[in-house]
């Protein structure tokens, strides 16, 4: 059966680009229908190829002409996420493929989010260049930098028009993965700095029959997981790295914002929570860093990588924020490694700090039930620590540590 690709873009300045994207679809063995974005407020552009299918979305065009550009494209990109919604509800939706520049991006990635993991969403844009994040999201979002911009068909931008939709086509079309092991489904959140540990704690978990999803906390990261929790994704959670947290608190570049650790979002699902790399908050190249910021403790990881190591009142606020999620989840603990929670925070090390190391764990015991806090004498990369998480979620699961959660 043929894989129903929706094609978005604008036919009142994408015409030409879109339907030949649709064509490309054709060619590559897909049944492809064109959703008009189009912002203006003509009454619509007519397909030069009439053969393909066009779905215009209930907009009023009077209304549009009144806009400027930016409200216009608002109003144009609620109104895509609306019907994407309902072709997702009825199963008419198989992939997606768009092209352009930041307005084709941002509608793109605004349908995207109501669109599921698994089902393919192919973008070309320019804006792969610039602001990748800003555009995949917590989604699956696949990108590619068209190298020329999505102006008029020529030899460089039909080669991508043709790629993407081939590649849209294909990912349709791949065969489902079905896991067999038995087990539930474990969401772990690492960095390079607690790597060993969620290394150990996945050995752990998977020797049970479990299988272990690894989610890098850069941000993104930890959106994509609690998205992924707000959909029942996981049976449990191994939340060994909340360095997002640390970015929120000290302004670096990898906050996962306000829901992250939020205990008001998503369903309950047993979570054993650990302050792993709240030593640092991510910042770019050195000459990156913000003026105000000068005289603060930064370690150079790499030439694109500067880490600032959080002050003790930062470790306080962390501390309440993690103790907070675990007063108001019934379904959580929360593990403190107390003798550091990265590689960096070792005794000795670059980033070993005893005063902040207290003031984190001081906040987490004032504001997290006592039955609810589990002290661990090791590093947070020690083999014994990761032993002790997993034993914890094995406690929370009623034994297995990828089990369905206690009623």
């Amino acid at each position: 059966m043929q894989p129903r690709v929706a094609v978005i873009g604008s036919l009142d300045t994408k015409s030409a680009e879109t339907e030949f994207l649709a064509e490309a679809v054709a060619a590559a063995g897909g049944d492809p229908f064109i959703i008009d974005t189009s912002a203006s407020g003509d009454a619509g552009v007519a397909l030069a190829n009439q053969s393909l299918e066009l779905q215009t979305l209930p907009v009023d065009r009077a209304a549009l002409s009144r806009l400027d550009r930016s409200e216009a494209m608002r109003l144009v990109s609620a109104a895509a996420v609306e019907h994407v919604a309902r072709l997702v509800s009825e199963r008419r939706i198989d992939a997606m493929v768009g092209a352009g520049g930041s307005n084709a991006a941002l509608i793109f990635a605004a349908v995207a989010n109501v669109v599921p993991f698994g089902v393919p969403k192919v973008l070309a844009s320019t804006m792969a260049a610039v602001d990748a994040a800003g555009v995949i999201g917590d989604n699956d979002v696949t990108l590619m930098y068209p190298v020329a911009d999505i102006e008029g068909l020529n030899s460089l931008t039909s080669v991508v028009l043709a790629q993407i939709a081939g590649a849209a086509v294909a990912m349709a079309q791949a065969p489902d993965y079905d896991d067999q092991r038995s087990g539930g489904v474990v969401a772990a959140t690492m960095f390079g700095v607690t790597t060993a540990c969620v290394h150990a704690a996945r050995k752990l978990v998977e020797a049970s029959g479990q299988e272990v999803i690894a989610f890098h906390a850069t941000g993104t990261g930890g959106r994509s997981m609690e998205a992924l929790a707000d959909e029942r994704r996981f049976s449990a959670i191994l939340d060994i790295t909340t360095t997002e947290l640390a970015d929120l608190v000290a302004g670096g570049t990898l906050s996962a914002g306000e829901e992250r650790l939020d205990p008001r979002r998503g369903p309950d699902i047993p979570r054993v929570v650990a302050p792993g790399a709240v030593d640092m908050a991510n910042f770019g190249p050195i000459a990156s860093i913000p003026s105000e910021l000068a005289g603060r403790h930064f370690y150079q990881h790499n030439d694109l990588v500067t880490l600032m190591r959080t002050t003790p009142e930062e470790n306080t606020a962390i501390g309440r924020h993690i103790a907070n999620f675990v007063a108001n989840r019934p379904d959580s603990v929360v593990l403190l490694p107390l003798r550091g929670v990265s590689a960096l925070d070792v005794e000795g090390g670059e980033f070993w700090d005893p005063d902040a190391l207290d003031a984190l764990f001081t906040a987490i015991r004032a504001g997290a039930p006592a039955e609810r806090i589990i002290e661990v004498d090791a590093h947070i990369n020690d083999e014994a620590f990761a032993t002790a998480a997993v034993e914890a979620l094995r406690r929370l699961t009623g034994g297995s540590a990828g089990g369905s959660a206690r009623p």
